[in-house]
């Protein structure tokens, strides 16, 4: 067990070093940072000690880097939350519930969701990415598992449960990696850390024949840590997996950076997608069953 640790936080050291001389290398290189990235490395255990984050400078840097109005995640050019910053907030507060349940950051990151989902739906629903129809549900289920009270505006039940069946769709219909003439790109499994628990494969043999030569899935970093989570236990796999902390310029080692393309693809369903009811100010706590039973 040492011994993989050990491994992992080599490769992680390489990746580091690498990134950063090619970024020193090119003045004007930046890499922007993900929150939703960094918070999914946050929430792996120490294999010696799993009362305590694998990565505690990622945990640090959500701590440090909740941006004024309670969220995380990409802003526009006016400062304004984009959508990105449901799934971000919903998971660098999953990180804080884990190891720290009682930091205020939770308190103002819920009242972020509760004040900001509608408006931020509202602005896309009706040509949501396909990465965030993944992400988004399976925050909230994640969210629910750990017990964070969770409160969206009534009227968004409905488009939220839609959002939950326009993903079943996706793991119905995509191949986890489908041949490459006809294939998504980034291919499902790169998404690996949204499936649900009903979504069955073979993890192991997957996770094995998909890693790349540096150890990542398909260089993503939520990905990859979610596969180390679930092969914690198997050596003759998660000694390869290389989790990519790099840098954002200047130098910052807490800071992960999304290194996979951005996925374009849009998930667009007009006709089926409920209204908001913008004139509905009423609050439900949502729970998962409750959205996908609806």
């Amino acid at each position: 067990m040492e011994s993989s640790l050990l491994s992992i936080e080599s490769l992680v050291n390489q990746v580091k070093n690498e990134i950063f001389c090619k970024l020193h290398s090119h003045s004007d290189a930046f890499v922007s940072p993900s929150a939703y990235d960094t918070a999914w490395l946050a929430m792996i255990p120490h294999q010696n000690n799993h009362k305590i984050p694998m990565f505690s400078n990622c945990l640090n840097w959500i701590i440090q880097n909740q941006k004024e109005g309670g969220f995380w995640g990409e802003t526009n050019e006016e400062g304004i939350p984009t959508i990105d910053a449901l799934p971000s907030t919903l998971a660098c507060l999953i990180a804080l519930k884990m190891w720290d349940p009682a930091h205020p950051n939770i308190e103002s990151g819920l009242r972020f969701i509760e004040l900001k989902a509608e408006i931020l739906l509202k602005i896309n629903y009706q040509n949501l990415p396909r990465w965030f129809v993944l992400a988004f549900p399976a925050m909230i289920e994640l969210a629910e598992a750990h017990a964070l009270p969770l409160v969206f505006p009534h009227g968004l039940v409905t488009v939220i449960a839609h959002i939950f069946l326009m993903r079943q769709h996706i793991l119905e219909t995509e191949e986890l990696v489908g041949a490459e003439e006809r294939s998504c790109f980034p291919p499902l499994l790169s998404y690996l850390e949204t499936f649900p628990s009903t979504y069955h494969f073979d993890h192991k043999e997957t996770v094995k024949r998909y890693l790349s030569s540096d150890g990542s899935l398909f260089q993503s970093p939520a990905a990859t840590a979610q596969a180390f989570i679930e092969t914690a236990l198997m050596q003759d796999i998660n000694k390869s997996i290389y989790l990519p902390i790099t840098h954002r310029k200047p130098f910052n080692p807490n800071v992960v950076p999304s290194l996979k393309n951005n996925d374009k693809s849009k998930v667009v369903d007009p006709n089926v997608v409920p209204s908001l009811k913008n004139n509905d100010k009423s609050k439900v706590s949502t729970r998962v069953h409750t959205l996908s039973n609806s």
